[in-house]
């Protein structure tokens, strides 16, 4: 009997140290770093935000400022532009204990392999973070030390806070485990995230949790097919305050079950990678449906009919030969994604959804989608030859001397063939708009008299400025190529970065009609994007025979130059040319017209083709900037923007039809 006790005994105290974390003693606030004092400040935050669908993670903003803080005494480990004041930024999930954030958390140069997420700010940029983030009975408190990325030295982080627990609002919280879940009431969960789940069924447990909202079931690439969730089930329909179901990779799955159907608070549906050759019809038409996803099943049939409330119907990679003429008539249907399906026929119509993700090849086969014109009156005739190097008499002599080596006699044709007829363009000076109408960078353009700054109405309903890229002087640049207007001023202005829209203007008179920039009044508060105005700078020209970046660019490598695609593998030869061609050129290229850009995907033309219809090489890169110290031209990290119009709106002088696209690492 006293054997049996002390085993029940043992057994309790195992089971409280596994289950519980050490209380606080310690009740007294406190923001340590290398001995020193910080004092909290009112906007440091614990709460767990409300933005989310799918719920969010306890986010925990610990903001403080040094006491009596000296810039001397403190440049060890604060930086110097934020006057002593610094924080921590957590993003923890699993931590749900009985209503109480309970767990240990452990960081090792700021990064913890179970998704925990922190950063960091006014502190030196090379301190990073280590060691163990407590939470237990309503306190977080961290012990743990700076370190440099050398190693070589290191200062004690100590902070203790109290958690304000009557005030967090786990309705917003996603819990993504079955132990958390175990020790919540049944009707707090309103989110839920399980992955991998190790079952062949849905747990029994979960459908206590009647005020879900969302429910995501998630598998990782490389599950084994025989593993998890033998079908999607039956009784997922007593989930009967749903808005989101997320159903992901769902290998095992044959059948999308018609009770999803019942779901009719349903707005998000997103079921991948299942097995399923089919989609109920009560499932297409849930009345408040707006974002459905169904890619990469093995769907060979549609419903007829689907909700009148979808706004984007995702179908990639599954085995669809056609689509319902109902799509075409969807009121709200904005984008609707096609790609990868073995497609024989498409209902008329189609290609008037705004976002159309398909093949541009099949785009071009089974809808009607010649390009109508920028006036829409179709397109005229022009001289395709005008765009290749190989067509300009100093260009291809450029072109023969530089692939004059032997070593270059596999690709001379193919080069021959792809090199197109650049203008490079080069920022030289500040421009202090002395001279009307030069080529200019950055600044403010000088405009024609009777025309206004151009404006858009942004999404907020704001009437905001589009912020001006370049002015081109069509005179000064017709000695180097054959395609833009003689005579004239050519203007690029974008929205912003975020939401990239484009605005080039054409004015076909001289200097002497123009108001400087300086004179237009425009100021920085007037400009939509957060960069402003950008410093004015003039720019140098010159012609150059420009050669593309053998990076994924397939879709150049036809006929003569099909022998380039070997340029693909080898990197250095590839630059070797680029660098070669740049050399001959009078001006870098750091900016271009008719020239290639770097793409990590589809080609400029592609994009536009894609976006305006018509066949990828009817279509010219109008303008290329790169990001630019000399005016402050940072595109998101280091990238460009491109300008791209049609040969036919380009040979009738019009440029209202314009699309513009950003590239960046």
């Amino acid at each position: 009997m006293l054997v049996t006790l002390l085993i029940t005994f043992v057994n309790l105290i195992i089971t409280m140290m596994t289950t519980h974390i050490a209380p606080t003693t310690d009740s007294e606030e406190f923001f340590r770093v290398d001995g020193r004092p910080f004092t909290y400040l009112d906007s440091s935050e614990i709460l767990i935000p409300a933005f989310s669908d799918t719920g969010n993670d306890l986010s925990m903003t610990l903001k403080a400022r040094a006491d009596n803080y000296n810039e001397k005494l403190h440049a060890h480990i604060l930086n110097d532009y934020e006057e002593g004041e610094v924080y921590f930024t957590f993003s923890l999930k699993q931590i749900y204990r009985n209503g109480i954030p309970t767990g240990r958390i452990r960081y090792e140069k700021e990064r913890d392999t179970s998704g925990h997420v922190m950063w960091k700010g006014g502190f030196k940029y090379d301190l990073e973070l280590s060691e163990e983030l407590t939470l237990a009975d309503g306190w977080v408190r961290f012990d743990g030390y700076f370190h440099n990325m050398m190693g070589t030295k290191r200062y004690a982080v100590q902070f203790a806070k109290q958690l304000p627990i009557e005030g967090l609002a786990w309705q917003h919280y996603r819990f993504t485990s079955l132990e958390e879940l175990r020790t919540a009431p049944a009707n707090v969960p309103r989110h839920i995230q399980l992955d991998n789940i190790d079952a062949e069924t849905l747990p029994e447990e979960l459908y206590v949790y009647t005020e879900l909202e969302s429910l995501t079931l998630y598998y990782d690439y490389g599950v084994p097919a025989s593993y998890g969730l033998r079908e999607i089930p039956q009784t997922i329909n007593r989930f009967t305050k749903l808005k989101q179901l997320a159903l992901t990779r769902m290998q095992r799955a044959t059948v999308i079950p018609q009770t999803i159907g019942d779901l009719h608070e349903l707005r998000n549906l997103y079921i991948t990678g299942s097995q399923a050759t089919s989609v109920p019809e009560s499932v297409a038409a849930l009345p408040n449906l707006e974002y459905c996803v169904l890619s990469n099943n093995r769907l060979t049939t549609l419903p007829d009919r689907f909700s009148s409330s979808i706004k984007s119907l995702a179908l990639e990679g599954n085995q669809l030969k056609t689509l319902p003429k109902s799509l075409v008539a969807l009121p709200n249907l904005t984008r609707l994604d096609i790609n990868k399906n073995p497609l024989k026929s498409l209902p008329p119509g189609l290609e008037r959804i705004e976002n159309l993700e398909l093949e541009i090849e099949k785009k071009q086969a089974l809808l009607d989608y010649a390009y109508k014109g920028a006036d829409g009156k179709g397109s005229v005739a022009f001289d395709d030859s005008i765009f290749y190097a190989r067509n300009d008499t100093a260009l291809a002599q450029m072109l023969d001397k530089v692939l004059a080596d032997d070593k270059w006699a596999d690709y001379r044709e193919g080069l021959n063939a792809v090199a197109l007829w650049a203008v490079a363009l080069e920022t030289t000076g500040p421009d202090d708009y002395d001279t009307k109408g030069n080529t200019r960078f950055g600044g403010l353009p000088d405009l024609p008299k009777g025309i206004a700054y151009p404006t858009f109405t942004s999404h907020k309903g704001d009437l905001s400025g589009y912020q001006f890229i370049a002015q081109l002087n069509c005179e000064e640049l017709a000695p180097y190529q054959s395609y833009l207007p003689r005579e004239g001023m050519l203007y690029f202005f974008i929205t912003d970065q975020e939401d990239l829209g484009a605005r080039v203007i054409y004015h076909p008179w001289g200097a002497e009609t123009l108001v400087p920039g300086t004179s237009l009044g425009i100021k920085e508060e007037d400009i939509h994007d957060d960069f402003g105005i950008y410093e004015p700078h003039k720019a140098a020209a010159s012609p150059y025979a420009c050669i593309p970046h053998f990076y994924n660019d397939d879709h150049f490598y036809a006929g003569a130059a099909e022998k380039l695609a070997d340029l693909e593998e080898n990197y250095e030869a590839a630059e070797e040319l680029r660098a070669a061609f740049e050399q001959a050129s009078g001006q870098r290229p750091v900016h271009g017209i008719n020239g290639y850009v770097f793409k990590q995907h589809d080609s400029p033309q592609i994009e536009a083709a894609n976006k305006l219809k018509g066949n990828p090489e009817d279509f010219v890169v109008l303008l290329r900037v790169s990001s630019d110290n000399n005016t402050g031209f940072s595109f998101w990290d280091a990238g460009e923007i491109y300008f791209v119009i049609h040969k036919s709106d380009l040979a009738k002088g019009d440029f209202s039809n314009v699309f513009c696209g950003l590239e960046s690492s």
